[in-house]
């Protein structure tokens, strides 16, 4: 029977490297809690961003959870990132531009009461390391373009994060 490694374990133990862990090896979990009502939301329209959570730089992200009333017919939302220097970018040299559907590659449905998970699904990237601060977004997409959510309901949710 053969003995196999992460790439952590190849990394460290294997190589009996003395360098420090990487991020994700490291630090604690943290859950970033959001909530926000239709209602507080003064005339939402498609493209619409709702500004989540602040995630600080240098944090791992590994997805989390939306949770929703029924929000009206055709009612889709995207979670993405968006700097939170208003550059307009995610990255810190500047190259990547904010992501409204980073976490998704299909939109969520949430005109129905409902629950949805989000997490990077970047090939070969199960996580998400934040190079600066970064906002944690929620996009409205009305797929007919012409239907506003349904006033007074709720949106609840978590990202979790690590960091160190």
């Amino acid at each position: 029977m053969a003995t196999h490694y992460s790439t952590q374990l190849r990394t460290t133990e294997q190589a009996q490297s003395s360098s420090p862990l990487e991020l994700s090896d490291k630090g604690q979990v943290r859950r970033l809690y959001f909530s926000l009502n239709t209602s507080d939301l003064t005339s939402v329209a498609e493209l619409d961003v709702v500004r989540l959570v602040r995630i600080p730089a240098g944090s791992r992200i590994y997805g989390g959870r939306v949770i929703n009333e029924a929000l009206g017919s055709n009612q889709v939302v995207d979670i993405g990132l968006q700097g939170a220097d208003g550059t307009g970018k995610i990255d810190a040299a500047g190259s990547v531009n904010d992501d409204p559907d980073f976490f998704t590659t299909a939109q969520l449905a949430v005109a129905t009461s409902g629950e949805n998970s989000f997490g990077i699904l970047q090939e070969d990237n199960p996580t998400y390391k934040t190079e600066k601060d970064l906002y944690l977004t929620l996009t409205f997409e009305d797929t007919s373009s012409t239907t506003a959510p349904a006033a007074d309901k709720d949106i609840t949710g978590y990202v979790d994060i690590v960091n160190a």
